[in-house]
């Protein structure tokens, strides 16, 4: 199928040249290269398109039909290139987008707001929650997130950093026995994030110590829940 759309598009412009040389370097194409398509083509599907002669090709009653559907095949993918054209140019149309609630107000949100002013034709719809929101069930276009992908079948693209805080309240940390060493916080009452999850770095100039906690006794899903427990 492949080859025959090729070769489609080469014979409508021999057709619509006249010479197989004439195709050819409208097509920036040897002439060999041509005949060798056209040919092809006639062996694949057991018909003559054109009646060739030493001074001029005519068409077959076959080549004439084939000519039409030839030409609305080249003219619809022509039409297809130049819509992607006008899209990459001019973005238009409806966006949908999701991004973590505690996220308004932050210089995302308002590269947002300035994408809208850039690009009148496009309708944004922002959805912000702390929710880990599945793109295609739920019709959205893309997402702001953090964290590590989940779906690796989304493309992404990092667009910034951020620093976490490990805290604790004072209570809680009258009530333990007081971490001394890194390792000692394995053991702590976690209240994690389920977004980020999974297991946090601790620096200290070049030292680096990872921290995967072994319980948690509470996982919220979103940063107004974690700051409230």
């Amino acid at each position: 199928m492949i080859d025959d759309l090729r070769a489609l598009a080469i014979f409508a412009k021999v057709a619509e040249e006249g010479s197989f040389s004439a195709a050819g370097r409208a097509l920036r194409l040897s002439t060999s290269v041509v005949s060798y398509h056209v040919k092809a083509l006639e062996t694949r599907h057991g018909v003559s398109l054109f009646r060739r002669s030493t001074r001029a090709l005519s068409l077959t009653g076959e080549g004439q039909r084939l000519l039409e559907a030839a030409r609305r095949m080249v003219e619809a993918a022509e039409e297809g290139l130049n819509a992607i054209a006008d899209i990459s140019a001019d973005p238009a149309g409806a966006l949908r987008l999701t991004m973590p609630a505690f996220l308004i107000n932050s210089p995302q949100e308002k590269a947002i707001w300035e994408f809208v002013c850039r690009y009148p034709n496009v309708a944004v719809t922002l959805y912000s929650s702390d929710k880990q929101i599945n793109l295609v069930a739920e019709g959205f276009d893309m997402a702001i997130r953090l964290g590590a992908m989940s779906d690796s079948t989304l493309r992404s693209r990092k667009i910034g950093t951020f620093e976490r805080c490990l805290v604790a309240a004072p209570a809680y940390l009258d009530s333990i026995k007081k971490p001394v060493v890194p390792e000692d916080l394995t053991r702590c009452d976690f209240v994690l994030l389920e977004m980020l999850s999974e297991k946090f770095i601790l620096k200290r100039g070049k030292e680096e110590v990872a921290i995967q906690p072994e319980q948690s006794r509470v996982l919220v899903n979103s940063i107004s829940g974690a700051r409230s427990a």
